[in-house]
């Protein structure tokens, strides 16, 4: 609503928080997802750089993880293509050269405000990433325990490294195939229901066998190393 009037304008700021926060119901939260995702379709007033963790959380949430990162990839690469300074930046049409590829309704134009062309808070891509891609999920303090997503996520081959006070958290997956390194101090966790999402009817641990359909309980990881196979 506008000034009492139905206003046909969509933002992602407040429709990504209504998603992310679970105001939005199912429902409304695939309807706004879509139209954020296909913005370019709609109506879309578009938030500020430093909004961009809520609006890839939001996407990731209903499980469009592949979307989300095409989201990223559409709202920063151009940001760090050659011709620019490899840096993320506090707004999106900020032109260090002004060569790069403005984002759709920025101007492609040197403005000599005080804005920053390093932002710090466009760090987050690196929690996202090990998040929703690497599959590992932070569930307590000081990172004593990570929930463990990484064979349900959309990619089939992927290996990474996720810092935590006790030393880096190690994970490697192809295909069917996970290795994964937990530190002394951190256990992990696969939760009944991404187990459920598997397609297979066996997952191996360690070498011991379970069939996926009688596992009614997180299957838990203690530290080390630990490797996973879904049949």
């Amino acid at each position: 609503m506008n000034n009492g009037k139905i206003d046909a304008n969509f933002s992602e700021h407040a429709n990504a928080l209504a998603v992310v926060a679970g105001i939005a119901t199912d429902e409304q939260a695939e309807i706004m997802v879509q139209k954020i995702i296909n913005n370019e379709k709609n109506p879309v007033m578009e938030e500020a750089v430093l909004f961009n963790y809520w609006i890839a959380e939001a996407i990731c949430k209903q499980g469009r993880i592949s979307a989300a990162m095409d989201f990223l990839k559409k709202r920063y690469q151009y940001m760090v293509n050659d011709k620019e300074i490899g840096t993320l930046w506090e707004y999106a049409n900020i032109h260090v050269t002004n060569i790069g590829k403005a984002m759709p309704g920025a101007k492609d134009e040197w403005r000599p405000q005080s804005w920053s062309t390093a932002q710090g808070e466009n760090t987050f891509p690196a929690s996202t990433l090990s998040r929703w891609v690497l599959g590992i999920h932070p569930a307590a303090p000081g990172i004593k325990e990570v929930i463990i997503t990484s064979l349900t996520t959309p990619y089939k081959t992927f290996s990474g490294k996720v810092p935590s006070p006790q030393g880096m958290i190690t994970i490697s997956k192809k295909d069917n195939s996970l290795q994964l390194q937990l530190p002394h101090g951190i256990s992990g966790r696969i939760p009944v229901s991404q187990l459920q999402l598997l397609k297979g009817s066996e997952l191996v641990v360690d070498g011991k066998s379970l069939r996926i359909a009688t596992i009614t309980t997180d299957v838990i990881l203690p530290a080390g190393n630990h490797l996973l196979l879904v049949k």
